[in-house]
């Protein structure tokens, strides 16, 4: 009995959890492994958005962040993270290295100073290591676009032969340097859009590029053109405003093979029961090119020239 409930724990332990967290409009993703835990954005200033965060992080046993990112300084992705510096400890925190004007983004530096939370500048192929999982970033890389959707950070999550992307607020013209000049392959699949799903992000080359099964959508306000783009590709998409109270979160599991994302709000579920590492070799279909770089499996891929 011992040795099964040994079996059994270690099982439990190598799922990995990603919240997409209903914070109306806000955007905030907690990615929990083992005893790591990250989170992306913390959502907006309101006081309901407060409520909602402290409640969420108590009801999954949330006492510690290993990682935080602030993915850039809108007041919708970095308004809680204020409060919750001061009701947990935080190990560390990335930004995107910018220097932004607002009150509450000199508040939340200062903050993390005072604390003493080591502060670290997020670039492309910084990397954040959980055991047998990372966090890459992708985005934002020299020369900057000096503003602040544009340069979000980025980040891939890869765990085994799943993978998953975090785009913040960036739009097409950050999805377009990242498809034809970045040294990472923009390959997942499972996408959070850019910019809640607006009209200048998520375009036909970047869905072509990352090829993604499932689109997280947070916020509530996906343009029809990019809803129309994900349906030609028969893109499954979570949203979380099915609802005006804030309880459309959407839950990831994966153990590195096999996917599940549920919403318990909608009763909507979608699953792979295993995955394959050649599941994942699949060579963008573009025209142009610009030699090899390296990809999953040493596979040889050929990049477009950037037009």
């Amino acid at each position: 009995m011992l040795g099964l409930a040994l079996f059994l724990n270690s099982a439990w332990a190598s799922n990995l959890t990603i919240h997409y967290i209903d914070l109306g409009q806000g955007d905030a993703t907690l990615i929990t492994y083992q005893n790591w835990t990250i989170l992306i954005d913390s959502g907006g200033p309101s006081d309901a958005q407060r409520q909602k965060m402290a409640a969420y992080l108590s009801g999954v046993n949330i006492t510690r962040i290993s990682l935080a990112i602030a993915t850039h300084a809108d007041l919708d992705h970095i308004g809680q993270f204020i409060n919750l510096m001061q009701a947990m400890p935080f190990d560390q925190f990335w930004v995107n290295g910018l220097s932004h004007a607002s009150n509450l983004w000199q508040a939340m530096n200062e903050t993390i100073r005072n604390l003493g939370i080591p502060l670290h500048v997020a670039r492309i192929h910084t990397r954040y290591t959980m055991g047998d999982a990372a966090l890459v970033i992708l985005s934002p890389f020299e020369p900057f676009f000096g503003e602040e959707n544009k340069d979000s950070i980025v980040a891939k999550l890869e765990y085994k032969v799943v993978w998953f992307m975090f785009m913040g607020d960036a739009d097409s013209d950050t999805e377009r340097r990242q498809t034809y000049i970045s040294s990472i392959w923009p390959r997942a699949d499972v996408l959070k859009l850019g910019n809640h799903g607006s009209m200048d992000s998520s375009s036909d080359e970047w869905l072509d590029a990352v090829r993604p099964s499932v689109a997280i959508i947070t916020a509530g306000r996906p343009d029809n053109q990019t809803l129309e783009r994900l349906a030609a590709r028969g893109i499954t998409v979570f949203r979380t405003d099915a609802h005006e109270e804030f309880i459309d979160d959407i839950i990831a599991t994966t153990d590195g093979y096999s996917l599940t994302i549920s919403q318990a709000s909608t009763g909507k579920a979608w699953r792979i029961p295993e995955m394959t590492g050649a599941m994942l070799i699949v060579v963008p279909a573009f025209s142009g090119f610009l030699g090899n770089r390296r990809g999953p499996g040493c596979l040889d891929i050929t990049y477009p020239a950037y037009p």
